[in-house]
């Protein structure tokens, strides 16, 4: 190593490694150029990339769109949520490229056409997706069936933020875009406002519109849908995680009758354990949403600690919370506790489950959340 310069922080440090992908089929055209599919020869996976290359319009304000599609796409990490790969941006030739996950599957309502059993389960879906997008305050601005897919495993994927805008200060509400909306209006729109709330009237009026193409009225949340769809935002649910908070109330109502008292204490001994061993969750956090992945991890650490006493809390956290979170290290919860809700768990049909982690997600959303691990922790975060 003699003879190289240590580096100093704010150094450049140049990438070596050359990429190369295998074009595989043109897969359409957009505002600011065209999208391909590639594939990957090194990790044998088809890629989405996206090329910046317009043939009309303001080139300096569609490459700005481009960039923050970028950064927009850089935040968000979540099962729902389409996922960035890399990116290539030459602004010296007003250039780039955007590689991202490719989502094969139909559209939100294709798909709910051809499966009307899925509708609870991709309302959720849904629901959760876009409340992880405005929990990083990002606006997506372009709801549409087109925009929310549905792959063949049932696995909802939310794409295309190139009309994304994040918000930094309420002045960043003003709309600034006007789409071919498939609804009414909403009454914000009067004011030129653009907020959360107009992203749950969309999503609201969007699934409105397939329940009615679909003609089915035992969809378990329609009583959520109608409150979605206040035009006058002050009848309107607000925010995606007040949707999440009725989507619970409506599982509760439902199976609150067929819990015996037993099941309450055993679910209200372990989410007490839980609750009181957790300092916080920070807000790149994401709950585990998928039943059967949660059993995995419960029906794991159950075969790791049934010798043990005691179970560690950010062991048991993790198999509900994916990502970053602190604990109190000295708080752990008594092995039978957790022994006893694993088996419980493991008992219960998929909409009990759901219920389950809703619940707990509930109790989960009344501790303090920060952007980011800082110092004033009580003790060593996990």
């Amino acid at each position: 190593m003699s003879g190289q310069r240590k580096r100093s922080s704010g150094d450049i440090v140049d990438c070596l490694r050359h990429r190369a992908y295998k074009y595989v089929r043109p897969l359409g055209n957009g505002a600011c150029g065209e999208t391909v599919l590639l594939n990957d020869d090194e990790i044998d996976e088809h890629l989405v990339c996206k090329k910046y290359c317009p043939s009309s319009g303001d080139q300096e304000e569609l490459f700005q769109r481009f960039r923050q599609e970028i950064k927009i796409l850089h935040k968000l990490f979540h099962p729902n949520v389409v996922r960035l790969y890399d990116y290539f941006l030459y602004p010296e030739s007003n250039a780039g490229y955007i590689v991202m996950e490719f989502v094969e599957g139909l559209s939100i309502d294709k798909y709910l056409n051809q499966f009307p059993n899925k509708l609870e389960d991709i309302f959720v879906q849904m629901v959760r997706g876009f409340r992880h997008i405005a929990s990083h305050k990002i606006l997506h601005r372009d709801i549409r069936n087109e925009n929310i897919l549905v792959q063949n495993g049932g696995m909802l994927k939310i794409i295309d933020l190139g009309f994304g805008k994040m918000v930094h200060n309420p002045s960043d509400f003003d709309k600034s875009i006007s789409l071919n909306w498939q609804c009414p209006n909403p009454l914000e729109f009067k004011e030129r406002k653009y907020d959360f709330s107009t992203e749950v009237y969309f999503v609201g009026r969007l699934f409105e519109r397939i329940l009615g193409e679909i003609n089915d009225d035992s969809f378990r949340y329609k009583k959520i849908i109608p409150d979605m769809c206040q035009r006058d935002p002050a009848k309107r649910i607000s925010s995606f995680s007040d949707v999440l908070n009725e989507i619970q109330k409506c599982e509760s109502l439902e199976n609150r009758f067929d819990i015996a008292e037993e099941e309450f204490y055993i679910y209200r001994q372990f989410s007490d354990a839980v609750s009181d061993g957790i300092h916080r969750i920070y807000r790149s956090a994401n709950y585990r949403a998928n039943c059967a992945d949660v059993q995995s991890r419960l029906d794991t650490l159950f075969e790791r600690t049934t010798l043990e006493a005691h179970v560690s809390i950010n062991l048991i956290t993790d198999c509900f919370v994916d990502g970053g979170y602190s604990f109190y290290e000295t708080k752990r919860v008594p092995a039978p506790i957790f022994h006893n809700f694993a088996d419980y768990y493991r008992s219960c049909e998929k909409t009990r489950q759901r219920m389950i982690l809703l619940n707990l997600q509930t109790r989960l959303d009344s501790l303090r959340r920060h952007d980011e691990k800082s110092d004033d922790v009580d003790e060593i975060p996990f």
